[in-house]
Protein backbone atom coordinates (compact mmCIF):
# COMPACT_ATOMS: atom_id res chain seq x y z
CA UNK A 1 0.00 0.00 0.00
CA UNK A 2 2.81 2.40 0.82
CA UNK A 3 4.41 1.86 -2.59
CA UNK A 4 1.13 2.80 -4.29
CA UNK A 5 0.83 5.90 -2.10
CA UNK A 6 4.44 6.79 -2.86
CA UNK A 7 4.03 6.42 -6.63
CA UNK A 8 0.72 8.29 -6.63
CA UNK A 9 2.19 11.19 -4.64
CA UNK A 10 5.16 11.43 -6.99
CA UNK A 11 2.94 11.18 -10.07
CA UNK A 12 0.74 14.05 -8.85
CA UNK A 13 3.82 16.15 -8.02
CA UNK A 14 5.46 15.43 -11.37
CA UNK A 15 2.26 16.18 -13.28
CA UNK A 16 1.80 19.44 -11.38
CA UNK A 17 5.42 20.43 -12.04
CA UNK A 18 5.04 19.67 -15.76
CA UNK A 19 1.83 21.69 -15.92
CA UNK A 20 3.60 24.52 -14.09
CA UNK A 21 6.27 24.39 -16.79
CA UNK A 22 3.64 24.62 -19.51
CA UNK A 23 2.00 27.51 -17.71
CA UNK A 24 5.13 29.61 -17.26
CA UNK A 25 7.35 28.62 -20.18
CA UNK A 26 5.02 27.90 -23.11
CA UNK A 27 2.44 29.90 -24.99
CA UNK A 28 -1.12 29.77 -23.59
CA UNK A 29 -2.52 27.58 -26.37
CA UNK A 30 0.02 24.87 -25.62
CA UNK A 31 -0.70 24.29 -21.94
CA UNK A 32 -2.88 21.30 -21.45
CA UNK A 33 -3.47 19.08 -18.50
CA UNK A 34 -3.38 15.99 -20.74
CA UNK A 35 0.18 16.75 -21.89
CA UNK A 36 1.23 17.26 -18.28
CA UNK A 37 -0.38 13.95 -17.25
CA UNK A 38 1.42 12.15 -20.07
CA UNK A 39 4.74 13.67 -19.06
CA UNK A 40 4.02 12.76 -15.42
CA UNK A 41 3.67 9.11 -16.47
CA UNK A 42 6.88 9.31 -18.52
CA UNK A 43 8.73 10.82 -15.55
CA UNK A 44 7.50 8.10 -13.16
CA UNK A 45 8.64 5.45 -15.66
CA UNK A 46 12.08 7.03 -16.09
CA UNK A 47 12.49 7.31 -12.34
CA UNK A 48 11.47 3.73 -11.70
CA UNK A 49 13.90 2.37 -14.30
CA UNK A 50 16.74 4.63 -13.10
CA UNK A 51 16.15 3.66 -9.45
CA UNK A 52 16.34 -0.03 -10.26
CA UNK A 53 19.56 0.46 -12.25
CA UNK A 54 21.12 2.54 -9.46
CA UNK A 55 20.16 0.03 -6.79
CA UNK A 56 21.74 -2.84 -8.74
CA UNK A 57 24.86 -0.90 -9.72
CA UNK A 58 25.53 0.64 -6.34
CA UNK A 59 24.04 -1.93 -3.96
CA UNK A 60 27.39 -2.76 -2.35
CA UNK A 61 28.49 0.84 -2.01
CA UNK A 62 25.13 1.93 -0.66
CA UNK A 63 24.86 -0.87 1.88
CA UNK A 64 28.28 0.04 3.33
CA UNK A 65 27.48 3.75 3.29
CA UNK A 66 24.26 3.22 5.24
CA UNK A 67 26.32 2.21 8.27
CA UNK A 68 27.01 5.88 9.02
CA UNK A 69 24.83 8.98 8.88
CA UNK A 70 27.18 10.82 6.56
CA UNK A 71 27.58 7.84 4.27
CA UNK A 72 23.84 7.78 3.67
CA UNK A 73 23.82 11.44 2.62
CA UNK A 74 26.84 10.98 0.35
CA UNK A 75 25.30 7.90 -1.27
CA UNK A 76 21.98 9.64 -1.80
CA UNK A 77 23.38 12.86 -3.24
CA UNK A 78 26.15 11.08 -5.13
CA UNK A 79 23.72 8.91 -7.01
CA UNK A 80 20.08 9.92 -6.94
CA UNK A 81 20.37 13.72 -7.11
CA UNK A 82 22.69 13.62 -10.11
CA UNK A 83 20.54 11.03 -11.87
CA UNK A 84 17.40 13.05 -11.17
CA UNK A 85 18.90 16.12 -12.80
CA UNK A 86 19.67 13.97 -15.83
CA UNK A 87 16.11 12.56 -15.81
CA UNK A 88 14.57 16.03 -15.73
CA UNK A 89 16.94 17.12 -18.50
CA UNK A 90 15.66 14.20 -20.62
CA UNK A 91 12.11 15.14 -19.70
CA UNK A 92 12.81 18.70 -20.86
CA UNK A 93 13.83 17.34 -24.26
CA UNK A 94 10.37 15.75 -24.55
CA UNK A 95 8.74 18.78 -23.00
CA UNK A 96 10.22 21.50 -25.16
CA UNK A 97 11.33 19.41 -28.15
CA UNK A 98 14.77 20.96 -28.42
CA UNK A 99 13.72 24.58 -27.91
CA UNK A 100 15.87 26.60 -25.53
CA UNK A 101 14.22 28.64 -22.82
CA UNK A 102 16.23 30.97 -20.59
CA UNK A 103 14.81 29.63 -17.31
CA UNK A 104 15.06 25.94 -18.13
CA UNK A 105 17.64 25.36 -15.37
CA UNK A 106 15.14 26.63 -12.83
CA UNK A 107 12.63 24.07 -14.07
CA UNK A 108 15.23 21.26 -14.07
CA UNK A 109 16.47 22.01 -10.56
CA UNK A 110 12.89 22.44 -9.32
CA UNK A 111 11.96 19.05 -10.73
CA UNK A 112 14.98 17.40 -9.10
CA UNK A 113 14.10 19.12 -5.81
CA UNK A 114 10.52 17.82 -6.00
CA UNK A 115 11.81 14.32 -6.75
CA UNK A 116 14.03 14.40 -3.68
CA UNK A 117 11.53 16.17 -1.40
CA UNK A 118 8.96 13.44 -1.94
CA UNK A 119 11.52 10.87 -0.79
CA UNK A 120 11.87 12.41 2.67
CA UNK A 121 8.81 10.83 4.35
CA UNK A 122 9.68 7.43 2.90
CA UNK A 123 13.44 7.53 3.33
CA UNK A 124 13.55 8.83 6.88
CA UNK A 125 10.87 6.56 8.26
CA UNK A 126 7.85 8.85 8.53
CA UNK A 127 6.33 6.13 6.41
CA UNK A 128 8.03 2.80 6.70
CA UNK A 129 8.88 1.99 3.10
CA UNK A 130 12.52 3.16 3.35
CA UNK A 131 13.13 2.90 -0.40
CA UNK A 132 14.38 5.42 -2.89
CA UNK A 133 12.42 5.10 -6.09
CA UNK A 134 11.42 7.24 -9.04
Amino acid sequence: MEMILFLLAKFVAYTAWCYFGFYFFRTPGERTLFKAIGLGFVRIGMGFIAAIIIIFLFAGIMSRSLESNYGFVVAYFGSFVIVRLAEWWLESKLYWKGEVYPNIWLWLCGGAFISCAFDIPFTFGVLTMNKWMC
